[in-house]
C-alpha cells in the first residue's frame, strides 16, 4: 500500500490488489466497510464528509482518491460518498531517465509492461495527474 498526498485535503491510496467486485453495489459497500473498520481502529480520518473515488488499474491494482469535502465540528463521525470511476492517469517520475533510455522523466504507466514497471519503480516516484 502506498500513500500519495496531493494537497491538504486530497490524497491517493494505492492498493496492490483489485478491489472491484461483481457489482458496483458490492464494491461500494466493501470499500465503506473497509474504511470505517480501519478508521475505528486507527482514527486515520478526521471527522467529516469524504468523497472516495475508486479507480481500477491494470499494473497497480486499485487506486483510491480520498478528498475531504467538509469537516464536522460537533461529532466524531466519518461519512463517505464512494463512487467507481473508469480511469486515472498515472505516471512514474524517474530520478534519472537516461539510465533507462527514456526521453522524458515522466513515464506514462499505461504505455509500459508490468515487467518494465517492476524494473523502474525503484528508480522513481508515482505521480497522479
Amino acid at each position: 500500500m502506498k500513500l500519495i498526498k496531493e494537497k491538504e485535503d486530497l490524497f491517493y491510496l494505492v492498493i496492490p490488489i483489485n478491489l472491484i467486485k461483481e457489482t458496483k453495489d458490492i464494491t461500494v459497500s466493501e470499500i465503506k466497510d473497509l474504511f470505517l473498520k480501519y478508521h475505528d481502529k486507527y482514527h486515520f480520518l478526521e471527522p467529516g464528509f469524504y468523497d472516495v473515488k475508486i479507480y481500477p488499474h491494470k499494473l497497480l491494482g486499485t487506486i483510491l482518491s480520498i478528498e475531504l469535502i467538509d469537516r464536522f465540528d460537533f461529532t466524531s463521525e466519518v461519512d463517505l460518498k464512494v463512487s467507481i470511476k473508469d480511469h486515472l492517469k498515472l505516471y512514474l517520475q524517474l530520478d534519472n531517465p537516461i539510465d533507462f533510455a527514456f526521453k522524458d522523466s515522466k513515464v506514462d504507466l499505461d504505455t509500459i509492461s508490468y515487467h518494465t514497471f517492476l524494473t523502474l519503480i525503484e528508480h522513481g516516484e508515482l505521480t497522479i495527474k
